[in-house]
């Protein structure tokens, strides 16, 4: 039996965390003070998705130094955080620390570009999805923050003449109270407070890689779908981080406790086409569409070779955050000769 090795990661050993602003650092300390006070549980992850316990250490902090390590499965290439918050208590979490921690105080959407986000998602059904322009459109959002998505896509659709119908639910009573004022149906809660809905397509922009068992939210999800439904699904793509300027190369600025899996789109091919989701497509961004069907899908993504290919990613990663740190470095140092000369001259 294959356990997670216990000698300390070889690529990223150890991370103090980026320099929080002043707005960030009470929800930090709050979190920090809720899980030393036991009102969180944290829960160690042995498992892969793939049933997998083939898993090897990558990193032991995320990007707020905070102790969130990640382990990658050497079966499927699927990232995994461990330790992670316990499902009961993610609630929680994203009512009173989620915003708080990446966004400070101070934003006035709970979103992250989503007006972007949606123009994505529009043009990749437009270009994957010929049957789009015959109907009405249901739109269904899991963790739709304040709406803005939700929004902007009903405003793109009705140029095109097609009467689009939106839905959503977050765990934020703020951001749903956000996205009612925008006059947005959305409720507080996971998928299951939209029971009795039907979409032609459900959004999980930024959203799958909180959940815990993909799995079972998976299959509540298909509840809201009719068969042949289009399912688009969002995240933060680990083998783009080169394109990917504002981590700075670093991969441990990229891993947030938050989120329990980081993705390629193979691995995220892996843990979402077992459902019975059809891959139509995708990119390494990562930003993809598969299409729904009650009936088991026959051809799987093979994942031999990706644990290999994205540890290989990672390390050239690492390289080129090493080549930039050297750069500025040199820059600084340049900087501070030019200006202790002109002083020595004065």
């Amino acid at each position: 039996m294959h356990t997670i090795s216990e000698k300390q990661p070889s690529l990223f050993p150890f991370y103090e965390g980026i320099k929080l602003e002043k707005t960030k650092k009470p929800y930090y300390f709050r979190l920090l003070k809720d899980i030393f006070d036991g009102k969180y549980n944290l829960e160690q992850v042995n498992e892969c998705q793939c049933r997998s316990r083939n898993l090897e250490p990558l990193s032991r902090q995320d990007r707020f130094g905070l102790p969130f390590g990640t382990v990658i499965c050497k079966d499927c290439g699927l990232i995994l955080t461990t330790p992670r918050l316990s499902a009961k208590d993610l609630p929680q979490f994203y009512r009173d620390i989620y915003w708080g921690l990446v966004l400070g105080e101070n934003s006035a959407e709970l979103s992250t570009g989503d007006k972007e986000k949606a123009a994505d998602i529009y043009q990749l059904m437009k270009n994957h999805v010929p049957s789009l322009d015959d109907k009405n459109l249901t739109i269904i959002e899991i963790g739709c923050g304040s709406g803005v998505k939700l929004n902007t896509l009903k405003e793109l659709f009705s140029k095109d003449n097609i009467l689009t119908t939106v839905y959503g639910c977050d765990f934020s009573e703020e951001a749903v109270s956000k996205a009612k004022d925008k006059g947005l149906e959305v409720y507080k809660g996971g998928p299951e407070v939209l029971a009795g809905k039907k979409a032609d397509l459900v959004i999980l922009s930024h959203v799958l890689e909180h959940f815990i068992d993909i799995k079972n939210e998976l299959k509540a999800i298909t509840g809201l779908m009719d068969n042949g439904g289009y399912l688009y699904i969002e995240v933060p793509g680990v083998c783009d981080l080169l394109n990917k300027s504002e981590y700075g190369y670093n991969y441990l600025i990229y891993s947030i406790m938050a989120h329990n899996y980081n993705f390629n789109l193979t691995s995220l091919r892996s843990a979402v086409e077992p459902s019975g989701f059809k891959f139509i497509a995708g990119d390494e961004y990562v930003r993809s569409i598969f299409q729904y069907s009650n009936t088991p899908v026959a051809e799987r993504v093979n994942t031999a070779n990706n644990y290999s290919r994205i540890l290989s990613y990672l390390e050239q990663l690492e390289k080129m955050r090493k080549a930039e740190e050297s750069k500025l470095s040199r820059k600084v140092k340049k900087w501070f000769l030019k200006k202790l000369s002109g002083e020595t001259h004065e």
